[in-house]
């Protein structure tokens, strides 16, 4: 049998030739690993409160970064550059406009139901009657921490200063009102 002008008994010879090259430098740096940890081994076990110390020593060298380590708990100095162009521009509308606000979301889906499951109707009356008893919660449970009472209007973003909060539903569509879903 050939393959490209080249006999099989030629292949085979550059076969074990190739082989046996691999196979020698294989070995001479196995051979070459195996003394350094004997070496290596054999003066940690003569000197081994010696080996603690250089151990110990390079670790505390090693370490002597952490003094200087500041962690940034800002996200917006953690991603955003201070001189680029985003943040400037963020800066200028803070500037404008007031400081930055998040906003929180609740996503609901139907138990059982996968992330793009585009058959699932949550606009159904028992879907919504759920929305509206979990937003009337979050909007009247009171929370009492370190002797002290807040509801959702102490934390929420008011646009309109002493107005309310800004609360984005689905609920809106009925005035939050459970017997408008009943028509």
């Amino acid at each position: 049998r050939q393959t490209q002008g080249v006999s099989s008994a030629a292949q085979d010879v550059y076969k074990r030739q190739t082989q046996s090259t691999w196979g020698f430098y294989k070995q001479q740096a196995m051979g070459l690993v195996n003394k350094i940890f004997y070496h290596v081994g054999r003066i940690s076990a003569s000197y081994p409160y010696m080996t603690i110390f250089v151990c110990l020593s390079i670790t505390l060298v090693c370490s002597l970064g952490l003094l200087n380590l500041k962690i940034e708990g800002d996200p917006q100095a953690l991603w955003v550059s201070a001189n680029s162009r985003g943040n400037k521009e963020q800066e200028y509308v803070k500037q404008k406009y007031g400081s930055f606000f998040r906003i929180e979301q609740l996503i609901l889906k139907k138990k059982g139901s996968y992330a793009r499951d585009s058959s699932i109707d949550l606009f159904k009356k028992p879907y919504l009657e759920m929305i509206y008893h979990i937003q009337t919660l979050m909007e009247t449970e009171i929370l009492h921490h370190k002797n002290q009472y807040f509801s959702l209007f102490d934390i929420c973003y008011k646009p309109i200063t002493g107005n309310g909060c800004l609360v984005t539903s689905p609920m809106e569509f009925w005035l939050m009102n459970l017997s408008l879903i009943h028509i």
